[in-house]
């Protein structure tokens, strides 16, 4: 049976394909890039393992001015020092500014409790939008609570993302 690549619709404007075998000399340069696994061994310790690959395009969008879907990919690993089940790389294949779609966060600390309740961190932590030209790398945590910020804009933005976890855990 052939495999088919699955695009997932977030809607008129963003198509999403995720997928856990993606293998081509090219992915796993970037997966395994020396820039990226140093961080994440630092960030994460022990044995690291690779989950999945994402590329996300966005489209322009000129609908309901800016919104957000604040989410959370995973819970935390409260036995870990910074509390990190999984880290998440986006990688900007495209300037990302102001005037475009962007990944956005609300930080926690370690020394706090999570807050469950979405508008409680969002409170807490304040929302901060990454920014950064094509090539910019952010490692994030996939339990901190983050969203895609919607824009109305002409601009497309593309991102891979690429997913790390412990190799000692689901």
């Amino acid at each position: 049976m052939e495999k088919q690549a699955f695009w997932f619709d977030y809607g008129h404007y963003q198509t999403v394909n995720y997928d856990v075998l993606a293998s081509t000399p090219e992915f796993d340069q970037l997966i395994r890039h020396r820039r990226v696994m140093e961080p994440l061994h630092q960030l994460m310790g022990g044995d690291l393992c690779f989950s999945e690959i994402g590329l996300r395009h966005m489209d322009r969008y000129t609908d309901i001015p800016k919104h957000w879907g604040w989410h959370r990919d995973g819970q935390h690993l409260m036995e870990h020092p910074l509390r990190t089940r999984n880290i998440q790389l986006i990688l900007y294949l495209a300037e990302v500014d102001e005037t475009t779609h962007c990944f956005s966060i609300s930080p926690e600390s370690v020394d706090q409790p999570v807050l469950e309740n979405k508008d409680a961190q969002l409170q807490r932590g304040g929302i901060y939008n990454l920014y950064g030209p094509a090539g910019t790398a952010i490692l994030c945590s996939y339990s901190v609570l983050h969203s895609a910020t919607v824009r109305t804009t002409e601009k497309k933005r593309k991102t891979v993302q690429v997913y790390y976890g412990h190799r000692d855990h689901p």
